[in-house]
């Protein structure tokens, strides 16, 4: 079995119910196999996750459910990391691979860098042209929101949810008008699209086809 990540660079560390010890996995490591010394192979295998930055261990997952991507949480002083826990199974059928990657993730489309920003907090998070980034979101509330900038300007955009399935383009006060926003959720992931205004674009587009 090996265990990868996926996305943003962040150190992780896994933990085992056979283990006394844990195995750290570095962001700029290969893939990295996961040991396991019972003899028993019929016995189902658990595992819990611990993000770099996060004060607490992950809830136990199972290591066997392969196809179905599952949700996990670390908790945080001043925020929950939360991530994406990927099983798969080589063509050969012998080997499964563990993938993890943080459960927000923002995709700039455009060839201009950007920002994101949480409701209520200063920090602006840098999404490169044509990159995707994680973020750990501040936010403990059901509903989560962000703006977005373009590098460089001061001007953001208006609000938008990233807890919900959303598309439109959100409004900004300067030349390049706004910035359109499309999230996409599912109790895996959520990822959130950017992409810089272009003619044609409205948050309603009225058809006249008398």
């Amino acid at each position: 079995m090996y265990a990868l990540q996926k996305g943003p660079a962040f150190a992780t560390a896994l933990a085992f119910q056979e283990l006394e010890y844990a195995v750290k996995h570095l962001p700029d490591e290969n893939p990295l196999i996961l040991p396991f010394p019972s003899t028993d192979f019929t016995k189902k295998k658990k595992s819990r996750v611990l993000v770099d930055e996060a004060g607490s261990w992950s809830q136990e997952f199972p290591l066997d459910t392969v196809g179905n991507p599952a949700r996990v949480t670390c908790k945080g002083k001043d925020r929950d990391y939360e991530l994406t826990v990927d099983i798969k199974l080589c063509q050969s059928g012998l080997t499964k691979i563990v993938t993890f990657c943080p459960f927000y993730l923002v995709s700039n489309l455009g060839k201009w860098d950007m920002q994101v920003r949480e409701e209520g907090q200063s920090t602006w998070v840098d999404v490169p042209a044509e990159k995707c980034v994680g973020i750990w979101p501040q936010q403990r509330s059901k509903r989560k929101f962000l703006c977005a900038r373009y590098v460089g300007q001061q001007e953001e955009s208006l609000l938008f949810p990233i807890t919900e399935n959303f598309e439109t383009l959100c409004h900004i006060d300067n030349d390049n008008i706004g910035v359109e926003v499309c999230v996409s959720t599912s109790e895996s992931s959520v990822a959130i699209h950017l992409t810089p205004f272009q003619p044609g674009m409205a948050p309603v587009c009225i058809m006249n086809h008398l």
